[in-house]
């Protein structure tokens, strides 16, 4: 992550970050405008440049690592631990090989290129969508690192709550109040194993 590389020594933790990648990307260079330094809190604006134009902008907040009030109002869902999942690679050839979604939906999987993600995923519950049910607006899952995660052109906010490794599982739940008009609104919460919330 960009945030590692100028990383006050003074604030050894990252609490939020936003990051809107606004084109591909290719060599570039980082421009970091320091915005705030107070006595807990540090916020850091990284511009990515390419070209001469602007790819990529970072939002970071800081903070130091400090004793304070400490709950959680959210709970974790009671799911089964990851090992008792199937990884999404099983998940796939069960769609080729399941007499009950239509052969057409079969052999367009079959013949489809699959692509491993670079995260790790397993789904807590089975998707009804492909049996030509709607699905509810939410979605539970483990997920973790395998190796390298790739970047993503969207706009992601995230608020981390407590000290985060991607080689770890972490639970997912995501959750869509509304899409509409092509877009969609969702929002997520990361559990560790312990179900405390993460991020």
């Amino acid at each position: 992550m960009v945030f590692k590389w100028f990383l006050c020594l003074q604030f050894a933790c990252q609490n939020s970050q936003q990051v809107v990648y606004l084109c591909t990307v290719e060599p570039f260079i980082y421009e970091v405008h320091r915005l705030c330094d107070g006595k807990s809190f540090a916020t850091r604006r990284v511009d990515a440049i390419q070209k001469g134009n602007m790819i990529f902008t970072l939002l970071a907040s800081f903070q130091k690592e400090e004793e304070g009030f400490d709950h959680q109002e959210v709970t974790m869902p009671a799911v089964p631990p990851p090992e008792m999942l199937r990884p999404m690679e099983e998940v796939h050839e069960s769609f080729v090989t399941n007499p009950l979604l239509p052969r057409t939906y079969r052999n367009m999987v079959a013949t489809g290129k699959y692509i491993p993600w670079p995260i790790e995923i397993r789904f807590c519950e089975p998707s009804t969508s492909t049996y030509g049910f709607k699905s509810p607006p939410s979605l539970r899952y483990w997920l973790r690192a395998r190796d390298k995660l790739s970047d993503d052109q969207a706009l992601h906010r995230m608020w981390f709550h407590r000290s985060v490794r991607a080689d770890n599982w972490i639970f997912f739940v995501i959750y869509s109040p509304v899409a509409n008009n092509a877009r969609g609104f969702v929002s997520g919460q990361m559990f560790d194993r312990k179900g405390e919330l993460l991020v």
